[in-house]
């Protein structure tokens, strides 16, 4: 049975209106007969897209479902909003023990948490297809791609405004709504912590390093320095422990050339790699996942010789190297700054010169070892250093998902060479009610149902669309509310506070408020006699009776066919 034409019955209108209401009316009630015995039709032809309008596009694995609930027809889903938040397969994902990308995680990896500490991932979905996906760029130019339910810790400019708390809403929520509101970014997410990887063993130790990336010749662990800049070469020498030597450059007095350390020195950067024609410097990985300490010093060297410090206190460091840039922003982000790349031609003598690569950023902590440096810093805190604005989000041609779930206290996990924090999905495990009454695993199910939820930035009800992966099993907690409800979830499971937060099930403390179906406004509920016989038919199959507010959770009416 095809869907009916609103065109061609407007067409039959103009010419026999009788006839066009008599159409439609035959239409309904054979489309009314599909959808009680089948959902597959009810979700065809009497559901929209509720973004579009658009006829509902069923995948197979809808079908599947659809011939679950035939089997079990009296079925409630209760279960948190968006479940099954995806991100391509190709997504970096930084861990204590190196990278992954989204696609090779599996139960039992560690990730790290927007608080920069090793967090576990709990759970991981199958690879998803056909999911909308979209490109969210950021005020830093960076960007990442992530379907249209993946969640996102942000905050709004009215958030801001209140100094209030972040909130998590999904990709296509922030799509729809303004992106700039009175010319003031409305979107934000947070800047990650120092990650908290675990020390490296290194051969040349990380301020040295970084003094020769800056400052030093690329055959050999050389470098050259101003005399107002001796104290890095002092510094050098007493980290190596070795002899250095340091000489006047002929014709410019004001510079030296010196040798870093010794034999041993020159044995280790040798072994390292480090050593080669001009324009190959880099810096090794293990540098990039060393220890905060490490990193921190690895950095400062490199800024002491080649980094740049504004009176308004903004840090940056140019080089002609694109790779050695670029490998310098991913070690300031790790540690917790927020990071704009950039390039520029620059003159010298009145001609162009090389192409010059740009990484600035304003420091939240101290960055230099060089005194007259240092002494420019200006800490970022409280500014908008810690944040990272959205600036656009667009929809690109859908790639292959997946979604994991992590042991963090905020839900949160970093992805990309940027360290870019996010929300995993919604822990598995998590209970479905049924008509009966009894508690069954959400992994019992195959697939997608319509769900209410509540939308914390309207305060309003909105439909979704839950989906639903085999994660394995969890333990499971029972909470009793004051209402005579008795929740049943896993202890990672998310609770609404009156607060609106969401609190873990095992975090609820007694005496606590959590919000309840009383607490909403429920557009769908209704009396018996506000709905139209044929429409109550459908409402009774899908829903397993009317739902009402009432004084507690959920109330379930008997529909006439169980009399």
């Amino acid at each position: 049975m095809k869907p009916l034409d609103p065109k061609l019955i407007e067409d039959v209108a103009k010419e026999n209106p009788e006839y066009a209401g008599q159409l439609a009316r035959e239409y309904r009630k054979a489309m009314i007969v599909l959808a009680r015995k089948d959902p597959s039709w009810f979700c065809a032809y009497v559901l929209k897209n509720e973004q579009d309008g658009s006829q509902i596009f069923q995948w197979p694995e809808h079908e599947a479902m659809h011939r679950k609930i035939l089997e079990c027809p009296r079925t409630v889903i209760w279960t948190f909003p968006s479940l099954g938040k995806a991100l391509p397969l190709d997504t970096p994902v930084p861990g204590p023990r190196g990278w992954k990308t989204m696609g090779d995680l599996v139960v039992g990896d560690e990730v790290f948490g927007a608080d920069g500490k090793p967090c576990t991932v709990l759970a991981a979905t199958e690879v998803q297809h056909g999911r909308k996906v979209y490109k969210i760029t950021f005020d830093d130019r960076t960007s990442v791609l992530a379907d249209e339910n993946h969640n996102w810790i942000v905050t709004t400019t009215k958030d801001r405004h209140d100094h209030a708390g972040s909130r998590v809403v999904t990709t296509a929520e922030i799509a729809r709504g303004p992106l700039v509101h009175n010319e003031k970014r409305v979107w934000a997410i947070p800047t990650t912590a120092p990650v908290v990887y675990p020390p490296q063993d290194l051969p040349v130790h990380p301020y040295v390093l970084g003094v020769w990336l800056g400052d030093g010749e690329s055959k050999r662990p050389w470098i050259v320095f101003h005399e107002d800049d001796a104290e890095v070469f002092l510094h050098c020498m007493e980290i190596l422990g070795e002899e250095c030597t340091a000489h006047p450059i002929k014709g410019r007095p004001h510079l030296f050339r010196a040798s870093l350390g010794g034999k041993n020195t020159a044995r280790a950067f040798a072994a390292a790699g480090l050593l080669g024609p001009k324009g190959s410097k880099f810096i090794p990985e293990a540098y990039l996942r060393g220890s905060i300490e490490q990193r921190t010093e690895l950095l400062a060297g490199l800024l002491d010789t080649d980094g740049w410090i504004s009176p308004e206190g903004m840090v940056e460091f140019c080089n002609t190297q694109k790779d050695l840039a670029d490998a310098v922003a991913e070690l300031a982000r790790s540690l917790g700054m927020k990071v704009r790349e950039s390039s520029k031609i620059p003159t010298c003598k009145g001609k162009p010169c090389a192409r010059a690569y740009l990484v600035r950023f304003t420091p939240n902590q101290q960055v230099f070892r060089l005194a007259r440096k240092a002494a420019r810093v200006r800490l970022g805190e409280g500014r908008s250093t810690g944040r990272r604005y959205i600036d656009a989000v667009e929809e690109v041609p859908s790639v292959p998902v997946r979604c994991i779930a992590v042991s963090s206290p905020d839900h949160s996990f970093l992805i990309g060479r940027d360290y870019t924090v996010t929300h995993n999905c919604a822990v598995n495990g998590q209970r479905v009610l049924r008509a009966d009454g009894s508690w069954v695993p959400i992994e019992t199910l195959t697939d997608s149902t319509k769900l209410l939820t509540l939308d914390i930035a309207t305060g309003k009800l909105v439909e979704v669309t839950g989906r639903v992966s085999d994660n394995g099993k969890k333990k499971v907690i029972g909470i009793h509310f004051s209402t005579g409800a008795h929740l049943r979830v896993t202890e990672n499971h998310p609770i609404l506070r009156e607060d609106l937060q969401w609190v873990l099930a095992q975090d609820v403390q007694v005496g606590e408020s959590y919000v309840g179906l009383q607490n909403l406004d429920l557009p769908g509920s209704t009396d018996d006699r506000d709905v139209p016989p044929e429409e109550a038919e459908i409402l009774g199959y899908l829903l397993a009776g009317r739902i009402w507010k009432n004084g507690s959770v959920i109330v379930r009416a008997i529909n006439a066919s169980d009399k």
